[in-house]
């Protein structure tokens, strides 16, 4: 349904210390762990969220059409920190960075657009 913020949240409760350890609970049938390890995958942090990424990219291109889009705020939340701290405010103490300036405008603009 296009929930991701909410899949999110589900997984990682699915991940909590308490719950894994309840090993009869796990015994899903073929088709339900067939699908927990799909929804895992595609959420998954490897490559920072690569698999994530290219599904959003193509919700991204269908929003135009009315398709709804939850998209997982985590993701937006931690490349806003890494443009942070990562780049430096100003360039030779003179100059502002317009570039770090630009990433974080293209991020907000991301986040705008599933609005």
């Amino acid at each position: 349904m296009g929930n991701y913020n909410s899949l999110m949240e589900i997984l990682g409760g699915f991940h909590l210390w308490a719950v894994s350890r309840l090993k009869r609970s796990w015994n899903l049938e073929k088709k339900y762990q067939i699908l927990l390890r799909h929804l895992e995958a595609m959420m998954s942090p490897n490559a920072n969220y690569a698999n994530y990424r290219k599904i959003l990219a193509k919700r991204a291109a269908a929003l135009e059409a009315g398709v709804p889009t939850l998209p997982y705020l985590g993701l937006f939340l931690k490349d806003l920190t890494f443009i942070e701290d990562g780049n430096a405010d100003m360039i030779d103490d003179k100059r502002l960075n317009f570039d770090k300036i630009a990433m974080i405008g293209n991020t907000l603009r991301s986040i705008q657009a599933y609005q």
